[in-house]
């Protein structure tokens, strides 16, 4: 039982829910969802998990011991080759024009990331690393029970409610309950912080696919 990771889930329950009920997900779900949307979100994401991964970098940098330098790395590596893989295929896919031009909303998350990476503490940047894996992987799941077949979003639902991100989420989940088992009180309503706030900024990154926000650079 994770006691720390399930007090810092109920933290984030109602942003969740928030999540799940937004037409962005809904329409995955029934494969309903408008193509411009899905575009705008994969371009995005693609730009997002460039920095995502950047960050993950910068924590296996900040950590002390030599266990949590490796898997923070292979998380990185991870995020580069895996997941930017089954992005270029969808910018084929589904007719794509890729761009390096940013909504705010990914500008601003990527740019908490980062900045955590350069003045926080390794637990807080490591909570705030979590809800990209924690959220995905619920949603992944939860759209994979409640989806409409056929579905022309199938192979997105499949890797997020799949074998190996589940596994990828499980093992941040067990480095992540650590870090907050030997954390002292002040430095766990630290990381909670930068827990909900990241995932505010999930919730604010699929709502602005939906709503289709424009770039800014």
């Amino acid at each position: 039982m994770r006691y720390y990771c399930n007090i810092f889930w109920k933290s984030i329950e109602n942003i969740y829910q928030d999540i799940l009920n937004n037409p962005f997900v809904a329409n995955l779900a029934n494969g309903n969802l408008k193509l411009e949307s899905f575009q705008h979100y994969i371009c995005q994401d693609s730009l997002y998990l460039i920095d995502f991964s950047r960050s993950l970098a910068l924590a296996a940098v900040k950590s002390e011991t030599v266990d949590n330098q490796l898997n923070f790395l292979a998380f990185a590596k991870d995020g580069l080759e895996i997941e930017r893989i089954l992005h270029s295929g969808y910018l084929d896919e589904f007719n794509i024009i890729h761009h390096d031009k940013k909504t705010a909303t990914c500008e601003l998350y990527t740019s908490y990331l980062l900045g955590l990476g350069s003045y926080a503490s390794f637990e807080e940047l490591v909570a705030a690393l979590l809800p990209c894996f924690w959220i995905y992987s619920e949603v992944g799941k939860y759209i994979y029970k409640n989806q409409t077949k056929p579905n022309k979003y199938q192979k997105w639902i499949d890797t997020y409610a799949g074998e190996d991100f589940d596994k990828s989420t499980q093992k941040m989940l067990d480095i992540c309950e650590t870090i907050m088992t030997k954390a002292n009180e002040e430095m766990l309503e630290k990381m909670q912080k930068t827990f909900i706030k990241a995932s505010k900024f999930e919730h604010l990154f699929w709502k602005s696919s939906y709503d289709l926000e424009p770039a800014i650079g």
